[in-house]
């Protein structure tokens, strides 16, 4: 099976060799050919149209907005944006998509156009594998930016997903204080079977002045104006969560508090294994399509 992967970061290059490995033949798009990854095939930086139309299936990273208002694949190693709706003129319904995320415009898009577009951060696998490398990130930005051992300190991970299990258990791994915040009864039930502080979402205003960190993984607002209020000023603020986000960014900004937008935490910090990652789910993905028709 011939394969395209068509822009993203340092994941994509980790994965096209992972996938090659597996058998693929796989080209990447919208690269100049990166030193330490010469053994993989790029496609010239303006060639990716052609390249589309001559692949089985196409791998797209994550999107984002591009210059000029309209939504464009994430590339960080091209000097042109690649627009999504480009590329839904150029594959036709005989060619799997996989994408990072695809928004709703996005999916509106492909949709409307009979295109298979399939969203591999949606697996379950993907997102277990995935929440090792990103309490990893996490725990390189508090060890960073925190004015004390991280021992020492006392951390809020409000929600008890799977990124948020294993931030907690990274962080008791070397002796911090975890207080988790969650809102269900059950799994304020578990978070304390599993050996932590457990604390009601409701009751995050009376307890927060003894935190210094705050690492939020629920991606709807539950760090209001009304919470931050009650915080220390100096209490170090992680948004790891997908929009809408949990912390009111703009008022924590406002009162002078640390805070840090951490998106895409395991492409930063831990590229191979996430790109690794991301390859395994793709095949697992096509080999289910092959089984299937």
């Amino acid at each position: 099976m011939e394969m395209l992967l068509l822009g993203g970061d340092r994941r994509m290059l980790y994965a096209a060799g992972r996938l090659s490995a597996l058998g693929y033949g796989v080209r990447l798009g919208g690269y100049e050919p990166q030193p330490g990854f010469l053994e993989l095939r790029f496609t010239a930086q303006d060639a990716w149209r052609e390249a589309v139309r001559h692949s089985d299936t196409v791998v797209l990273p994550f999107f984002t907005r591009g210059k000029t208002g309209k939504t464009a694949i994430k590339s960080d190693f091209s000097g042109e944006e690649i627009y999504a709706d480009e590329i839904a003129r150029i594959v036709t319904p005989e060619q799997p998509i996989l994408a990072g995320m695809p928004p709703e415009d996005v999916r509106s898009m492909f949709f409307g156009k009979g295109l298979a577009l399939l969203d591999y951060f949606a697996r379950d696998e993907l997102a277990i594998a995935n929440a090792v490398p990103t309490a990893q990130g996490v725990l390189a930005l508090l060890i960073e930016q925190l004015e004390k051992a991280v021992a020492e300190c006392t951390i809020c991970v409000t929600g008890y997903g799977r990124c948020a299990r294993s931030l907690a258990r990274a962080l008791r791994g070397l002796g911090t204080h975890v207080v988790i915040a969650a809102r269900k009864k059950r799994d304020l039930a578990q978070i304390r079977a599993d050996g932590y502080e457990p604390l009601a979402l409701s009751e995050l205003p009376v307890a927060v002045a003894k935190l210094d960190a705050l690492v939020n993984t629920i991606p709807t607002q539950v760090i209001t104006a009304d919470t931050l209020a009650a915080f220390r000023q100096d209490c170090l603020l992680i948004e790891i969560a997908s929009a809408p986000f949990g912390i009111d960014s703009d008022v924590a900004k406002s009162i002078g508090m640390p805070y840090i937008y951490a998106p895409s935490l395991p492409g930063k910090t831990a590229p191979k294994t996430a790109g690794e990652i991301i390859a395994d789910t793709v095949d697992s993905m096509l080999r289910e399509l092959a089984r299937s028709q």
